[in-house]
């Protein structure tokens, strides 16, 4: 039996490379699809539990000023520090945006070389950071001293590069334009080093607790400060006032003014998420759709061929069930090596950008969605197969084939 299953899938081989190759198509689409999908919702997936109407936005503040805040559910914001290293008696600056474990997980950097934070291999008194393309000549692997400026202090931290940051992404640093027309993707910038020439590095609290308690040192930028449900006018209002005289005293001028309600904000903001769902996932269902039945026309054309081949098999004592599980064996296989050559293609693109800066991550999300679609292909073939045998009995097969 396996020698016939061999052969068969040997004398059908140009069908099954057309499977495979129909099948790759299906999951590199599926995948580019998915990635996009999660990339263009993946800002408002971290917003989303901070926005409602009771939230309030501030621009810039200190941990003093969000520790007087009264009736706060939970904040996000931009935490940042700024600092310098000395190259040639010279202070090199380098501004540093800490990332919350949240943030990192809607935000992880995309990189143009090294490893991200969590693979990196540092002791308990060396911080490992991300950073951008630099004049400076740091580059991945190396190790300086950053000195962080805390008030009138100065602090230094021993610092390991991980990786280079690519240009173009999303990153949140609190450097951003404030104006009414706000929607929850004006909260991050799109960083470019080309475009800005500031230095940038990321990393996160837990890498920054290795150099101890930094916090009087962080600054808090574009924050979203989500009050507690049921919260009183008045106690909104006095947080508000608070936040309006401590910018007032800082810089002369507030800016709570300028920000839009939250109200319009969230319409804004989910109407362009129903924009961006509705543009990706009716195409991927079409293009699933295709080339699904691109993949049944071949294997009904491919059992219609082999049905001789059953039909000895079956007068010989074998039943049609052992034929289409020899169906779902071959599909099965057809889509172990449509999974290979999707995956190696994948990580191919996203280390060389052969064809550009697309978005092909393959996180679990994109592998289960190609074992589904394998599971669904499989199954399909089975039952495809069986209703084109059912049709046809031995006898049928045999004098038709004579």
């Amino acid at each position: 039996m396996i020698r016939f299953g061999l052969y068969e899938y040997v004398r059908n081989i140009w069908f099954h490379l057309c499977i495979v190759f129909i099948m790759i198509i299906m999951m590199v689409i599926t995948t580019v699809f998915l990635s996009n999908v999660d990339q263009q919702t993946r800002l408002y997936r971290l917003t989303e539990d901070y926005l409602d109407e009771n939230s309030i936005f501030i621009s810039f503040a200190d941990g003093k000023l969000l520790e007087e805040l009264e009736h706060v559910d939970k904040v996000l914001a931009a935490q940042t520090v700024s600092g310098y290293v000395e190259q040639d008696s010279k202070e090199k600056m380098i501004h540093t945006a800490i990332y919350t474990e949240e943030v990192m997980k809607y935000l992880k950097p995309r990189l143009n070389a090294g490893e991200q934070l969590k693979k990196a291999d540092v002791d308990e008194d060396t911080v490992a950071v991300l950073i951008s393309e630099n004049p400076y000549g740091i580059s991945v692997g190396d190790t300086f001293v950053y000195n962080i400026y805390s008030g009138e202090k100065i602090l230094s931290v021993k610092v390991y590069v991980a990786g280079i940051i690519s240009e173009g992404q999303k990153i949140y640093d609190g450097k951003t334009e404030i104006k009414k027309s706000m929607i929850y993707e004006d909260f991050f910038t799109t960083y470019s080093y080309q475009q800005t020439g500031e230095v940038l590095m990321i990393t996160t609290e837990q890498e920054m607790n290795k150099a101890g308690d930094l916090r009087d040192s962080y600054f808090y930028r574009n924050c979203i400060v989500k009050l507690e449900d049921g919260i009183l006018e008045e106690s909104k209002n006095a947080n508000i006032k608070k936040v309006k005289e401590f910018e007032t005293d800082l810089f002369g001028m507030t800016s709570m003014n300028v920000y839009p309600q939250t109200k319009t904000l969230v319409y804004r903001s989910e109407s362009i998420l129903k924009g961006e769902l509705l543009k990706y996932i009716p195409l991927s269902v079409i293009v699933f759709l295709l080339l699904t039945i691109c993949i049944t026309g071949m294997v009904s054309i491919k059992t219609a061929r082999s049905t001789r081949y059953y039909g000895i098999l079956y007068a010989c004592g074998m039943e049609y069930r052992v034929a289409q599980l020899m169906t779902g064996v071959e599909m099965g296989m057809n889509c172990l090596i449509a999974v290979i050559f999707t995956v190696s293609l994948l990580k191919i693109q996203s280390r060389l950008k052969l064809v550009g800066e697309i978005n092909c991550s393959l996180e679990l999300p994109e592998l289960m969605v190609m074992f589904v679609l394998c599971a669904v292909v499989i199954l399909w073939s089975v039952f495809t197969a069986r209703g084109i045998l059912k049709e046809n009995t031995p006898v049928q097969i045999l004098k038709d084939k004579e």
